[in-house]
Formats: structure tokens, C-alpha cells, sequence
């Protein structure tokens, strides 16, 4: 959430993000779930898509042909988080 927040709020501020890359350390069920690379899979999948919405909603910053930012999204499994 601190990310898609502080995201938009930069890009509506006028500045060009370039790269962006989260790092979510998750315990408990929600970590070992995602030990399946099914449903790691998915989870980076949704976790990627965050910034679209800010970056296709600013032409000016980002023009169609060049909207591409690199974006990383890492999950690790911690145990005892």
C-alpha cells in the first residue's frame, strides 16, 4: 500500500519514476502459501499491476511509447515474521 500510495503521489507531483522494487517479507500462512510457485505466481503478478493504473493515467510523464518503468516485485517466506 505505501508503495501504489507514495507512487502516485510522485508521479501526480510531476516526477518520472524510472524503477521501482518492493520487498514483502511475509510469515506465518501467508509466506508459506507462497511457497508454491502457483500461488507466488500469482500473488507477483498482482503486485505488479499496482503502478499501471498511475502510469497510464499520466501521458505527459509517460507517453504511450515510452511508459515502460521497471518495476521488481521480491516475496520471501520469513518463518517467524
Amino acid at each position: 500500500r505505501f508503495k501504489t500510495a507514495m507512487s502516485d503521489f510522485l508521479i501526480g507531483a510531476g516526477l518520472r519514476l524510472s524503477s521501482v522494487v518492493s520487498y514483502n517479507h511475509l510469515g506465518n500462512n501467508d509466506g508459506k502459501n507462497l511457497s508454491e510457485d502457483k500461488c507466488f505466481e500469482s500473488k507477483r503478478i498482482s503486485k505488479s499491476g499496482v503502478l499501471d493504473d498511475a502510469i497510464n493515467g499520466n501521458e505527459i510523464l509517460y507517453p504511450r511509447n515510452d511508459n515502460h518503468i521497471d518495476h521488481d516485485v521480491i516475496i520471501r517466506y520469513i518463518p517467524f515474521v
